[in-house]
């Protein structure tokens, strides 16, 4: 989650006379993950981007891999750019760096399987490169 986001989530439920704290906004985001943010959203082509998320609830997923897609948009088609695997930390955290070749729109497809204490989850981000 983002800052200002939790800021806002805070002074909504501080309105509402809800009891609702960081403490709250901290097991919930160990339990729903974050599976893929995409930094920058343009760049350079031969840049790198980052590609990162988090997995949880931990330890389930720990040393879980994180499958990632990044494809190139031809035309009306998405075509494969790349396929890579990352693999979760002990933090539930993963990261993977990209440098796009070519100029255009992308977007990366991030996958975690089901396990027996997860559901499967898939996530996409876009991104261009100039």
């Amino acid at each position: 989650m983002y800052k200002r986001q939790v800021l806002h989530i805070l002074a909504a439920a501080q309105e509402a006379e809800l009891d609702f704290t960081m403490a709250d906004i901290d097991r919930l985001s160990r339990r729903l993950p974050n599976i893929c943010k995409v930094a920058p959203a343009s760049v350079a082509v031969n840049k790198p981007v980052k590609i990162s998320g988090t997995a949880g609830p931990l330890p389930a997923l720990a040393a879980a891999k994180v499958a990632v897609k990044i494809e190139r948009k031809a035309g009306k088609k998405w075509v494969k750019a790349k396929a890579a695997t990352a693999k979760v930390g002990a933090t539930g955290a993963f990261t993977l760096t990209y440098k796009p070749t070519k100029k255009g729109s992308y977007q990366v497809t991030a996958s975690i399987a089901k396990t027996s204490s997860f559901t499967a989850k898939t996530l996409k981000k876009t991104f261009k490169a100039k």
